[in-house]
Formats: structure tokens, sequence, C-alpha cells
């Protein structure tokens, strides 16, 4: 083989050795974080607060409670913290909803997740639900959450 044939095949071979690193690289994507690594935290406070800071309150106990039962099956911060999401929830549906936050649907949430958050803090106490239940109800409360928390926004003066 020629000296230009072997300069012409190893320009060759370093070309496609290049572009091939250059391909992998674009097409893989980032690992995504696994739901126990992610900041629930970093991301509420990225999310941004309502304009009704009772909401607000019951919110942290909301993500406190579900966030570990949905990823990691873990009942324990419900247990721990049921009797002080209810007390959080009764101090919410006793508020006066701000403008924008006072629709009648949000106000029937509000009250669902108050009776529902007492009934569930009542049967943390009690003992004897099993996990299964105690997280399908949080479940339930959860969604009714959500229906309050996304129909209840700031009103800065934008039509």
């Amino acid at each position: 083989m020629t000296k230009a044939a072997m300069r012409s095949l190893a320009v060759t071979a370093f070309a496609l050795a290049v572009s091939a690193v250059s391909a992998s690289a674009q097409t893989t994507p980032p690992a995504p974080k696994p739901m126990d690594k992610m900041d629930h935290a970093k991301m509420e406070a990225e999310h941004g607060k309502s304009p009704w800071k009772e909401l607000d309150a019951y919110h942290e106990f909301m993500m406190a409670t579900w966030h570990p039962a949905k990823g990691k099956n873990d009942l324990a911060p419900l247990k721990a913290k049921a009797a002080d999401m209810a007390k959080s929830a009764k101090l919410w549906a006793d508020s006066k909803a701000p403008k924008g936050c006072d629709a009648p649907k949000l106000k029937d949430a509000v009250a669902k997740v108050n009776t529902g958050t007492a009934d569930l803090a009542a049967m943390v106490a009690k003992g004897g639900a099993d996990d299964a239940t105690l997280k399908s109800r949080l479940s339930e409360l959860h969604d009714t959450f959500e229906i309050v928390e996304g129909g209840c926004k700031a009103d800065h003066g934008h039509k």
C-alpha cells in the first residue's frame, strides 16, 4: 500500500470514528432522575405559591405525605403528620378564600378536603387501617386538593 493510500485510509477511519462518537452523543438523552432523588422542596419553590396562605400551608402537608406514599409506598410521614394535617385542613376550610379562589366548586372541594383529612387522621389515630387503604384515601384527597390548587389563581389584573 502506498503512503497516499495509507494516509487516505487513516483520514477516512478518523472521520468515521469522529462521526460515530458525535452521532451517539446526540442520540443519548440524559437519564431521568428517579422519584426518590427528586428535590420536591425545590420543585415547590419553583412551582410558586397561591394567593391563599392556608392552601399553601396545607399543600406543605400534602407534599410531605403524598410524594413518599406515591413514590415509595412510605406511609410513615402520613402517620406522623395526619393530626397536624387535619388541623391545617380545618384552618384552611375556616379561612376566607381570596379573589380568584372563591368559586363554588373550589369551596366544595376545600370542604371535602377538610372532612376527608379529618377522617383520614381519625383512621390513623385509631390504627388498624392497612397501608393500601390509607394510600387510597390520601390519593383521593390529593386529587380533590388539585381541583382547588388548579382553580385558585392569583388575580394580577391581567385579562
